[in-house]
């Protein structure tokens, strides 16, 4: 069975839109072009928002905001062999670089290319819960960074119990439903249904029945109210006002 706050997403969508969600099993990265190719309408699984898709007009209104976190594994005493960012871009005793695995295709390795590719080796992989493996039996990698769903999902609810997520979050992103650029109906009866879902409360239900609904969440309502587009947003690493967080909007 089928499980996750997308899941529950989708099946609201489903219900909002008189249509029957049909799930269809494809690698992460390859879901655009599955897509472009009209095999599926629409993608609904942790893609980010770029200024690309925003300029395409190919993505929905945001339903969650995101987080990076660092994954380590735990040593014999169940502490983190690496507590900080800091450490795990130092180099290992002997000289040589630690590796961190991402997905790929993510505006989390992107992120990491741009700031720890002199650092760190990054290892781009298709599976999540292959890394999550690896990484627990300490094999291959020492670190991971994941968005925070799946750090909540796979780590802090336990189910790789010899992970542990350390250090504060870096980076900020915005998820939204990949829509074909012909499909703009579509396009908006699921903003219709998703700003729907944030005003009556549906979609915080949804986010807390898998602790995810926090402070964060509610910048989604400055998108819903001013009913505007999306402008200008990649993963920021700051959260001080230097760099906006919460892109701009452009109004219709």
């Amino acid at each position: 069975n089928r499980v996750g706050f997308e899941v529950e997403i989708a099946d609201y969508l489903g219900r909002e839109l008189n249509r029957e969600p049909k799930f269809q099993q494809v690698n992460w990265s390859e879901l655009p072009g599955t897509l472009n190719n009209k095999q599926i309408r629409i993608v609904l699984n942790g893609y980010e928002y770029t200024q690309q898709r925003g300029e395409a007009n190919t993505c929905s209104l945001p339903y969650y905001v995101y987080k990076l976190r660092l994954i380590v594994p735990a040593g014999p005493n169940g502490q983190p062999l690496n507590r900080s960012w800091d450490e795990v871009l130092q180099p290992k005793s002997d000289g040589s670089l630690k590796t961190v695995s991402v997905l790929k295709g993510t505006l989390a390795q992107r992120f990491l290319e741009d700031r720890f590719a002199d650092k760190i080796v990054i290892r781009a992989t298709d599976d999540v819960a292959e890394m999550l493996e690896l990484l627990s039996e300490g094999r291959d990698i020492d670190a991971t960074v994941q968005d925070s769903p799946a750090a909540q999902f796979y780590v802090t609810g336990g189910r790789y119990p010899k992970l542990r997520v350390v250090d504060q979050p870096l980076g900020t992103g915005l998820y939204v439903i990949l829509t074909h650029p012909e499909d703009q109906e579509l396009k908006r009866d699921i903003d219709a249904a998703l700003r729907k879902a944030f005003e009556s409360g549906e979609l915080e239900r949804i986010l807390r029945r898998y602790r995810l609904w926090n402070v964060d969440q509610q910048r989604l309502g400055y998108f819903y109210s001013k009913r505007g587009v999306i402008q200008d947003a990649e993963v920021s690493d700051r959260d001080d006002g230097e760099k906006p967080v919460v892109p701009q909007l452009s109004m219709k």
